[in-house]
């Protein structure tokens, strides 16, 4: 029954592959638009193309900013930002379909606790690639951080051994663990607008995060990050807050 009333709800215009080669075609006509204003300008007052052809000038130039780069940052960030770039070129972020069958997921297993007994929730968490449940939600499916991290906390309820409130203090500590390595390639992009902007909100930062680099994030999470990243909030004499950073 929820699998019926799911796929009502989920819209089928548009599937994930579409939006994908939809982003990548745009960014090809854009990068084409870019390519040829520039040259064909450059051609039409007088210059030779020709003299723009110095490929060992885009090896020293590239080739300096990614050592650098390196060396400027933890192994674990370097290889996090290749991921990201990657994920920003291919599109390969959460979508509405993503979203939709994570939550019936939980909703199924949920109506799961409530009706049957341990022996048969637990079927479906030992073994998630067998499963019914899992098997009806592919994204949730094949992502096997969220699967581990949803299979763990269910199990830990089945238990019984902890509170609610435990639980709930848990899972939010270890996804602000797992959004802050996130989050770490873009750390400095965040830096850098926060002091461009002392006065910038979370939202609006949230808002500038998505629309510039591709990334989710909640209000709540950035400023967690700031915090760790040694920002500290005030209220300045107008009335409005501001960000400062604390200098070592």
């Amino acid at each position: 029954m929820w699998e019926a009333s799911l796929a009502q709800a989920s819209p089928t215009r548009y599937s994930r592959w579409d939006r994908r080669w939809s982003c990548a075609l745009l960014s090809f006509v854009g990068i084409f638009i870019t390519v040829a204003a520039l040259l064909g300008g450059f051609a039409a007052m007088g210059g030779h193309l020709a003299v723009l052809m110095q490929p060992w000038e885009f090896v020293i130039i590239m080739g300096t900013a990614m050592g650098t780069f390196i060396v400027a940052n933890p192994w674990k960030t370097v290889v996090d930002t290749g991921v990201a770039c990657m994920q920003a070129i291919t599109g390969a972020v959460p979508g509405q379909r993503y979203y939709l069958d994570l939550l019936g997921a939980l909703h199924a297993l949920m109506r799961e606790l409530r009706g049957k007994g341990r022996n048969e929730v637990e079927a479906h968490i030992d073994d998630p690639s067998s499963s019914e449940i899992f098997k009806a939600f592919p994204s949730v499916l094949g992502d096997p951080s969220l699967l581990q991290f949803i299979c763990d906390y269910v199990r830990l309820i089945i238990m019984g051994n902890a509170r609610t409130h435990e639980i709930e203090a848990l899972m939010d500590e270890e996804i602000h663990t797992i959004v802050k390595g996130k989050l770490a390639p873009y750390q400095a992009f965040l830096i850098a607008r926060v002091e461009a902007q002392p006065d910038l909100t979370m939202p609006e930062l949230a808002r500038a995060l998505q629309a510039e680099c591709g990334v989710i994030a909640s209000p709540a999470s950035l400023s967690r990050v700031l915090c760790t990243a040694g920002f500290t909030y005030k209220k300045t004499a107008d009335g409005h807050g501001a960000r400062t950073r604390r200098r070592a």
